[in-house]
């Protein structure tokens, strides 16, 4: 449940980054005017902003082979995108146009070539070779793979990829918000953009809702919290058994002991007190236990997931359920362990359990 909370708060986080609703992928570069005009008459919409997007090869000792992935070319201050920064910073407005070349890539792109932070990076962009310096590193989720595979993410300034593409003026990629986002109206407003860009010749390669993006992570915690509940359930119910036969233990081994008890005047109500309170106190310090153990299991667990998904660990929370539950489910464990040989004890004949060897 621990793990089940980080992920969703993780998935929250990414959402929180993405301030559009909607990547319009066209299958060429067109006008601005044509775009913008196509995108007038539709009343949903809230902002728009034009990125470029091309893909780019990480040239090594003149070799074109390296690595293979997409750059995203974003207005300066961008309002569509705020990842949170792992190391460095985001780019800067006043490089735009300078000598030097700025790039913040994902952490996906780690993964695939490592770098560090103000390295330089032999880049081929748009058919051009270039040194660009790594600024940041940011973290991204679920940012989609190309058709090399690449998950990995370059961002850098329009202004400079107008510098050494010379496609000012033309939009192949567009970041929409919506007033209203939800399911309904962003199918309907999906359709009136499809209407429109049909109308003015635009023709589409792609359409993709943040919400769709975000279905890998929720996809994702399905399998994780299935497996973990399982594993759950099934320590659960050993834990179960091994308690039982502790009771039955204990009450076998104090049975004499119970047996005076109830000669001397104890009641029936008394003898399941004392077996059942002692079940709900081993069962609280085994809730102890484990409680010190949640934490770095949870950790182990969550970052080995988020490492195989998302190549990234989890950003955690404690919810104060969680815990409340496995304690309300360690009394109910510790109770219906202890009742059954409390009754055993209760009910005995006291000459049997006196004459017990």
């Amino acid at each position: 449940l621990f793990v089940q909370a980080a992920w969703k708060n993780t998935i929250i986080v990414a959402q929180d980054a993405i301030a559009y609703d909607l990547n319009v992928t066209f299958s060429q570069a067109y006008p601005d005017e044509v775009v913008q005009t196509a995108l007038a008459s539709i009343d949903n919409i809230d902002k728009v902003e034009s990125w470029g997007q091309v893909e780019a090869v990480n040239i090594e000792k003149g070799n074109f082979d390296g690595l293979r992935f997409r750059i995203n070319a974003v207005p300066d201050n961008t309002e569509m995108i705020n990842f949170p920064i792992l190391q460095g910073r985001w780019l800067s407005s006043d490089s735009a146009g300078s000598s030097t070349k700025e790039i913040v890539i994902n952490h996906e792109f780690l993964h695939e070539y490592p770098v560090k932070v103000s390295e330089e990076l032999n880049l081929g962009v748009d058919g051009k070779e270039d040194l660009w310096t790594v600024v940041g590193i940011v973290k991204e989720l679920a940012p989609g793979r190309n058709r090399y595979g690449s998950a990995g993410v370059g961002y850098i300034s329009l202004n400079d990829y107008y510098q050494i593409s010379g496609k000012q003026g033309i939009t192949s990629n567009l970041r929409i918000g919506f007033k209203d986002a939800s399911p309904v109206a962003t199918l309907d407003t999906m359709r009136q953009l499809e209407q429109q860009f049909s109308l003015a010749n635009l023709q589409i390669f792609k359409m993709l809702t943040s919400s769709e993006r975000l279905q890998i992570l929720e996809d994702h915690l399905v399998v994780i919290v299935s497996l973990l509940l399982g594993m759950a359930i099934f320590t659960a119910v050993v834990g179960s058994f091994a308690l039982i036969s502790t009771m039955s233990l204990i009450v076998m081994e104090r049975s004499k002991e119970l047996g005076v008890m109830r000669a001397i005047g104890a009641s029936t109500p008394t003898i399941l007190s004392i077996v059942t309170i002692e079940g709900l106190v081993i069962s609280f310090l085994g809730f102890l236990a484990s409680l010190a153990l949640t934490w770095p299991i949870t950790v182990a667990a969550g970052d080995a997931a988020g490492n195989i998904f998302v190549r990234s660990g989890l950003n955690y929370i404690i919810p104060i359920y969680v815990p409340l539950f496995w304690l309300g489910l360690a009394f109910l464990i510790g109770l219906g362990a202890s009742l059954p040989p409390a009754i055993q004890a209760a009910r005995a004949p006291v000459k049997d359990v006196l004459a017990f060897e």
